[in-house]
């Protein structure tokens, strides 16, 4: 299955008409594709928002190709990844203020993916809860004491 998704990620590129490379790494199910460029704002976009349609069509040629669902994450020069671990500081430097104030903190909007990070980190700290709140495309977490 990876070198059918390799193949489609390959042929999507070169409709790009950028210089991409690429690279598809599968861990437990789950196909992780980096795209490596000399230009990586036009594929990421404002706060990511190329990047999560990149994501959203890719995964959409594949299930479509491959005839089955596919769990795809796209990441573009390591973007997500310290865009998630910024993010990660964040919820947890939140969540310790407020177990120290008691005083309920609302993140920044984030998507469905970057809140399930957030939910998941901050489910193994004691004393505090989380919940999503709002509307797309401005969905944010409340941390609030438990």
């Amino acid at each position: 299955m990876r070198e059918q998704i390799d193949e489609l990620v390959k042929e999507f590129i070169q409709k790009l008409d950028m210089e991409v490379t690429h690279e598809t790494i599968e861990t437990d199910g789950v196909f992780f594709i980096n795209l490596e460029t000399q230009d990586p704002g036009h594929l990421i976009g404002v706060a990511g928002a190329h990047l999560d349609a990149l994501q959203h069509i890719l995964r959409i040629l594949v299930v479509k190709r491959m005839n089955q669902p596919c769990k795809i994450i796209v990441d573009v020069c390591g973007y997500k990844a310290q865009r998630s671990e910024m993010l990660l500081q964040d919820a947890r430097y939140s969540a310790k203020q407020v177990k120290e104030t008691g005083k309920i903190i609302i993140m920044q909007p984030m998507s469905s993916y970057e809140r399930r990070l957030v939910h998941t980190e901050l489910s193994k700290i004691e004393g505090i809860v989380t919940e999503s709140i709002g509307e797309e495309p401005n969905r944010r977490i409340a941390i609030k004491p438990r």
